[in-house]
């Protein structure tokens, strides 16, 4: 089973590295589970983890859930990042997978998807997770936000915008300005 690692970063522009272990900094939740997958419901997508370690011993053996972005670099690599909030899917999303019923699927190989009805995740969530080893990254709600917004409103190629950000710098190279 693949493992799944908590760290979170604070800062305005997190890059994947981590301040600390857990989810917020504050001590509480998760620092590490069994990676059980990501489904997406309602357009967004959540991580799902059986927690193995947390802080204080609570909540070892339950099941997690964290909306999830995956942050994809050119060469296929890439950041998994989650909210730090938990929004009211989460909730639901957890009470329903921790039930008796939906622990029997799972430990039968059934799909999250077919537990909850969402939808597969994007390809880019297997690129994030394909290793043995799994880095979370929680981040701040209003970046996590920020993040996702770019992210949904990019309909662009890596190559297209790599041509749009080389035309920016060139021009403002040519006008004097610093990028």
């Amino acid at each position: 089973m693949k493992k799944l690692n908590f760290g979170y970063d604070n800062g305005r522009n997190p890059s994947g590295a981590f301040e600390g272990i857990g989810v917020t900094g504050i001590g509480e939740g998760p620092v590490a589970g069994d990676y059980l997958g990501v489904v997406n419901v309602n357009s967004a997508n959540y991580i799902v983890t059986r927690v193995t370690q947390a802080f204080k011993d609570m909540g070892v053996g339950r099941i997690v859930v964290h909306e999830a972005l995956a942050d994809i670099y050119p060469d296929a690599s890439g950041i998994l990042f989650i909210s730090q909030d938990k929004s009211q899917i989460c909730f639901q999303l957890e009470q329903l997978f921790n039930m008796k019923e939906s622990q029997q699927l799972i430990e039968k190989g059934v799909p999250l998807r077919e537990i909850c009805d969402g939808k597969m995740a994007p390809f880019s969530f297997e690129c994030v997770t394909r290793g043995e080893t799994i880095t979370a990254t929680a981040i701040r709600p209003d970046v996590f936000l920020s993040k996702k917004q770019a992210i949904n409103n990019c309909h662009s190629s890596f190559s297209r915008m790599q041509q749009e950000l080389t035309a920016i710098y060139e021009s403002e190279k040519e006008s004097g300005k610093q990028m």
